[in-house]
């Protein structure tokens, strides 16, 4: 687990060469601020909100939104409410081409979490997870695992399946998410190193063999209750871990 020390963001936010940023939030916020966040969003942004039925899920969609904007806008020296996205054919939401910038983005939230990581010129992906017990937990990785990591994850004992499973879904997802492909990578093709004596590693991916070794996984020590992981083409130069709202 990559240890992460969650600092005030600086004035001048700069984005270069190998580096990359995370920045986590509370999703927790009183209703102003909610309400504040609400109003950076787009008429389409909105809508998605009113949709959902649950008001706990409609919140933290505004605010993760919204809350991504802010981010974004900082980096882009712009209003959040200037910011479009395009999405790609399976939906991965991205700047729209005006923007006239190499920034990549993907945002992840779970529960009270939200992570927002950005590189700069290649793609990136994050997944955050609150731990819970997962009482078909055989039947999912049975599922969504390679017949290797399956192999794998019958020999751990009892007591740290639950932990390598969410540090398998992670890394996975993760990846997943970076490549931007949706469903058409399927989870068991996306094979990670999980065991608990193992570095976060692509170690093989079923579609595109040649290059899994060309990926960076990362876990990321996000909060107590919470498991996250994070996946980049490419070295990391720098990981930069921002909280938001300073010091928040």
């Amino acid at each position: 687990m990559t240890s992460i020390d969650w600092a005030a963001p600086t004035e001048q936010l700069a984005l270069t060469g190998s580096a990359v940023h995370v920045w986590r939030a509370t999703l927790r916020l009183p209703e102003a601020q909610v309400a504040r966040l609400a109003c950076l969003l787009n008429a389409e942004e909105q809508a998605r909100a009113r949709r959902l039925r649950f008001e706990d899920k409609r919140q933290s969609f505004v605010a993760a939104r919204g809350i991504l904007r802010s981010i974004l806008g900082r980096y882009l020296g712009i209003s959040p409410q200037q910011i479009q996205f395009s999405y790609t054919a399976h939906g991965k939401p991205e700047l729209a081409a005006s923007h006239t910038t190499e920034l990549q983005f993907n945002l992840a939230h779970s529960g009270d979490l939200a992570l927002v990581a950005l590189a700069n010129g290649r793609p990136i992906g994050v997944d955050l997870e609150s731990l819970r017990p997962i009482e078909a937990i055989d039947q999912i990785v049975a599922g969504y695992f390679s017949l290797a990591e399956r192999a794998a994850f019958q020999q751990l004992p009892l007591e740290h399946r639950l932990t390598a499973f969410f540090a398998a879904w992670t890394r996975k997802e993760a990846y997943l998410k970076a490549r931007g492909e949706g469903l058409t990578l399927p989870l068991d093709q996306a094979e990670v190193a999980f065991l608990p004596s193992e570095a976060p590693t692509l170690s093989a991916d079923g579609q595109r063999p040649s290059g899994a070794t060309s990926w960076v996984l990362l876990d990321l020590d996000t909060a107590p209750g919470y498991r996250a992981a994070l996946a980049v083409l490419g070295p990391v130069g720098e990981l930069a871990a921002w909280q938001w709202p300073a010091g928040g």
